[in-house]
């Protein structure tokens, strides 16, 4: 045991203090580089200097009033402590515990894997919290300038000014925390957030800068924010937000029931921000700067828990008040009149939900092999444009094909190869029995084209198939009588009309166009509204055949799709349920040859829409959308399938339709 007395004047270096051992460094003296072991204990009395000490496990800093130590190293086990009017600057917590008592002050502290406590009254001035570091402010205590970096933790219960935490780091605000001041560095919020925050009951965090990381506001706590860069602000029951704002690259902001939203909302200088809205109570507080989108992104609110009706609407009133009425419910928001909006637009969100958006969400058409790589691609239209997925393998990239439109008396019907390029082509119609051909070259329109021929408004382009054998897609009309004609196609020219000797009755419509019976030709797939199901098998543009009975269905089930499924040169028949189910005909010579049952199965917010090639094996797979734009590609072997998830575009929304009729050939 050795107790050393630095006095005034006097300079210790290199001194390792054991058990028992004490330095004590009075008013003048300088004790450099000191290593305390277990049971050392390091003392700095007023005007004394502690400089590079180490506090190894056991061992003991105190820094009394007047004291001061500059650069100590705290390993794990060893303890430092600031007591009133002690400063300590520069510590490096590696493992160890700081504590800076009431009047204590530490500056720029760098805490490793050990722990800091700021207890009332004590003050800590830039803190660095890195991987398994922790810091702890009690009531009464302040904190200025931490940053928390991966894997370090911060708990606030006093004041604080300026906090930046980064991917991977936490930060808590407890009962009587408050994070104030003025704006951090570059004109940020006061916390700019890229990790995890939390507010708890009683704290208050003003101006957080979420910018990728995540804000949460429990009951009884308060927020102020701004909302960029994918960041995500969550504000439970009884939570407060004050003033939210999104900026630059949007984010979203989730209010949970019974959130509490102070002033307004505010959408600025963002792509595809989100407000969230999980209750049925809409927030009173204005919302400003909602943006019209573009191609593929544009703001977005999400009414989590109110069930998407198609038949709905939105409806901006004079005053400022948007209307939704969803499932017999209007619902109220209130917008900024201070500038225009244009029309809103519902879509189902990638739940049950509803989306509000002023993006005409996409009508799916159909899919087809626009730019000739073997993967069929996807079309949809929007306010008379076409808009393609088109398909790279893996990924859908989203395009909309330039200086095409069409009027609002047209409408795309489907797609087919009509001058046997390869490539997929539009066909248009009106209610006038006009048709209108789009040739397409991927992306582009190649040729446009009107056929020299009009039907009466009585009928209507019912299929699409190469009912001539010439490797060319035709029309198939159907009149209000269940009368047929056929347009033989040539590109976007008529070159033929025959009138097929079959007739059906009102209840009949055409369900799918395909080769059926395996020779070249495309047939026609018919069904009744009592389940009946019949098939044309076609030669020359004529009715060959026919099989008035070839199959009877349940109400709950209609055709999805036709294609080659198993690769045997016949297209197949694919029927989903309103449950989901799928089964699928394996059609042999104009006859169901065996029916199988694939074993996935999706949830109701898919919709199963097309078959198709999408990935180049000469076998036809299932396309199934949802609302919000995701898809997934069903790989069909007999009853296995295996599920491709293909990278989708961002921000969609897809309308949903009633099934169209499909074919393939």
């Amino acid at each position: 045991m050795t107790d050393y007395v630095v006095s005034s004047g006097q300079v210790t270096s290199g001194l390792v203090l054991n058990a028992d051992d004490t330095e004590t460094v009075l008013n003048g003296g300088i004790a450099f580089a000191t290593t305390v072991n277990n049971g050392g204990w390091l003392t700095v009395s007023s005007g004394g200097l502690a400089n590079t000490a180490t506090v190894n496990a056991g061992g003991n800093e105190i820094v009394s009033a007047g004291g001061s130590a500059t650069v100590v190293t705290i390993n794990s086990g060893g303890v430092a402590t600031v007591s009133a009017g002690g400063v300590v600057g520069f510590p490096d917590v590696s493992g160890g515990s700081l504590v800076v008592a009431a009047g204590g002050s530490a500056g720029t502290a760098a805490i490793h894997g050990g722990t800091a406590v700021v207890l009332s009254g004590g003050v800590v001035d830039t803190a660095k919290i890195f991987v398994g570091g922790s810091l702890t402010e009690l009531s009464g205590a302040d904190v200025n300038t931490t940053s928390v970096n991966s894997g370090g933790r911060a708990t606030f219960s006093g004041s604080a000014q300026y906090l930046k935490v980064n991917s991977g780091g936490s930060v808590t605000i407890a009962a009587g925390g408050v994070i104030s001041g003025a704006a951090g560095p570059g004109n940020h919020g006061n916390t700019d957030l890229e990790g995890s925050e939390v507010v708890l009951a009683g704290g208050n965090a003003d101006l957080v800068m979420v910018q990728a990381g995540q804000l949460t506001v429990s009951s009884g706590g308060i927020a102020s924010a701004f909302i960029e860069g994918g960041g995500l602000m969550k504000v439970a029951f009884g939570g407060t937000v004050v003033n939210p704002e999104f900026k630059f690259l949007g984010g979203e902001l989730d209010l949970g029931v019974g959130a509490v939203v102070s002033g307004g909302i505010a959408f600025f200088q963002n792509v595809a921000a989100r407000l969230r809205i999980e209750g049925t109570a809409m927030p009173a507080a204005t919302i400003s700067g909602f943006v019209p989108s573009n191609s593929i992104a544009g703001d977005t609110i999400d009414l989590a828990n109110i069930r998407y009706d198609p038949n709905g609407s939105a409806v901006m009133t004079p005053g400022g008040v948007l209307q939704v009425t969803e499932n017999g419910q209007t619902y109220s928001l209130n917008f900024s009149q201070a500038q225009s909006y244009g029309a809103f637009y519902l879509a189902p969100d990638r739940g049950s939900g509803t989306l509000i958006t002023n993006m005409p969400p996409l009508h799916y058409i159909a899919p087809g092999d626009l730019d000739g790589n073997g993967k069929a691609d996807l079309v949809f239209t929007s306010a008379g444009q076409a808009t393609e997925w088109l398909n790279s393998g893996g990924a859908f990239t989203q395009t909309t094909v330039p200086k095409a439109s069409m009027g609002s008396e047209w409408s795309a019907f489907g797609t087919g190869d009509f001058n046997a390029d390869g490539k997929t082509d539009i066909l248009w119609t009106n209610h006038s029995g006009q048709a209108a051909v789009w040739l397409m070259n991927g992306g582009n329109l190649a040729q446009f084209g009107i056929p020299a021929g009009q039907m009466g408004s009585e009928w209507h382009v019912a299929a699409l198939g190469d009912y001539s054998g010439d490797g060319k897609a035709d029309l198939f009309w159907v009149s209000n009588n269940g009368d047929p004609t056929v347009w033989a196609m040539d590109g976007p020219n008529l070159i033929g009309l025959t009138q097929p000797a079959g007739h059906m009755g009102a209840e009949w419509s055409v369900a799918a166009s395909g080769d059926f019976t395996g020779d070249g030709t495309a047939d026609l797939l018919w069904s009744s509204t009592s389940g009946g199901v019949s098939l044309w098998t076609m030669q020359g543009n004529q009715l060959a055949g026919f099989n008035g009975n070839l199959g009877q269905m349940g109400s709950e089930w209609h055709v999805a799709g036709a294609g080659d499924v198993n690769g045997d040169g016949t297209s197949d028949i694919v029927w989903v349920s309103t449950n989901n189910d799928v089964q699928i005909w394996q059609m042999a010579g104009g006859q169901i040859g065996q029916i199988a049952f694939p074993s996935g199965h999706d949830g109701p917010e898919w919709h199963l829409k097309g078959v198709a090639d999408f990935t180049a094996d000469g076998k036809a797979d299932l396309l199934w959308l949802g609302g919000a734009g995701g898809a997934q590609i069903w790989d069909v072997n007999g009853t296995q399938v295996t599920v491709l998830q293909p990278t989708t575009p961002d921000t969609v929304f897809l309308q949903p339709t009633t099934q169209n009729t499909v074919f393939n050939f």
